[in-house]
Order: structure tokens, then sequence, then C-alpha cells
């Protein structure tokens, strides 16, 4: 997520020891950086005052045009640490810190049983396919309230291309090097899931075990 610039010039007084002494990242780290400037190559990033990094063009996939072009030196912006180099810059990624901020997210609303927005992308015998903040998930028929006069599988292609608000059920957490809470992802609510009474849930026609990481949502 891209931030305005503040409206205060950073002075050395304003820094404190930790600002400026030197520090290691790991990778996987989603550290907030400036836009130093913008290359034909990718997004030049200062993080810190001992670093700067480059988000090459196919990490910057989720980054829209119209963002790319107000893009100014100074912005704020979130961005993974790889590893490994981008010519002679340490290799940054856009898209993976937004994909761990929508992963935070998604658990957020699992624990919290609050509803999140999804974008309905296709459809199958099983159910619906969706985008939900970037994530791939899947709504179960049985978590679908049928339309009445119509055809089951009319009225799942009626849908596609919608935005609807699900709630959470369960998630799958990608196993990559990203630095997540401890504890977290992956943990199931406290209180006994409603979906657990819900036959196939867990072996949905469109998201067969292999195709994880994704997210279930439906209605509680």
């Amino acid at each position: 997520m891209l931030e305005e610039n503040s409206d205060s010039p950073l002075q050395m007084s304003d820094l404190t020891e930790e600002d400026i002494s030197p520090r290691t990242y790991t990778p996987g780290e989603i550290v907030e950086g400036q836009v130093v400037r913008v290359d034909p190559d990718g997004i030049v990033v200062g993080v810190g005052l001992k670093m700067e990094g480059m988000v090459p063009l196919d990490e910057m996939r989720m980054l829209s045009l119209e963002d790319q072009m107000m893009l100014e030196p100074g912005q704020a912006i979130a961005v993974a640490i790889v590893g490994g180099r981008a010519g002679d810059m340490p290799m940054l990624s856009y898209d993976q810190a937004q994909e761990v901020r929508s992963w935070q997210a998604l658990q957020q609303h699992l624990d919290e049983n609050t509803v999140v927005t999804a974008l309905v992308t296709g459809q199958n015998r099983g159910g619906l396919e969706v985008d939900c903040l970037g994530i791939r998930g899947f709504v179960p028929f049985s978590h679908l309230a049928p339309t009445p006069g119509v055809d089951r599988d009319e009225g799942l292609a009626a849908r596609v291309k919608q935005k609807s608000e699900f709630n959470v059920l369960e998630m799958t957490v990608p196993r990559t090097g990203w630095c997540l809470p401890r504890g977290r992802y992956g943990r199931k609510p406290r209180r006994k899931p409603k979906t657990a009474s819900l036959p196939g849930l867990k072996k949905a026609p469109s998201l067969p075990a292999e195709s994880a990481p994704y997210v279930i949502l439906g209605r509680l």
C-alpha cells in the first residue's frame, strides 16, 4: 500500500540510534521503505539509511499502472526482502509484501469473525472460485443461497464477476520464508468452527490438496 509524502522533511535530529545504526535484513522480512527513483527496470527503494534495493518489474505486478505513474521520491512503500540481486542492488518485492499483508488481513477476519469482500472469478460443480484480497479462494455451494426459479449452474454463472461479502472459514497459508507472526497462521479459531459439519469442505473440487495456499469462504 502506497502512502503520501510527509509534509515535514526528516531532520537528522529526528533520527534515533536505531535509525542510524546498520542492521541485518532477513529474506522474507516486510519493511517500510521510501521510493528513491523509478527506473526502466523497476523501483529503487531506500530501506533505512544504510541500504537501497531494487523492485524489478516482475515483482511489482500487483502495483497498478495508475499507481506506478504516481510514484514520487520519498513516497512510503512496503516491500519484502527477497534475497539475491537485481543488477547491482539487493532484490526487493512489492508483490510479496502485499501478499503477506493480505494473509494477515484474512487471519484477522477469521479471528474476529468479520466479513471480507471477494470477487467471483469462476465456477465449478462444487461452488465459486473467488479472488479475495489477491488470494485465490473457494466458496462451497452449500454456503450459497439458491436463486429461486433458476438452475443451480445458471445461478452460479450469474455470480461471476460480481463482488460479495463472505466470512473466512478456513485458511491454508503458503509455506515460504516470509516473516509471519509466530503461532498465528494456520491456527483454527478457538471456538468450534461451524464448517466442521459441512461434508467435503476440505476436498472442494476446485482446490485439490496440491493447490495450496488458499482460503475457503462462506456464510456463518
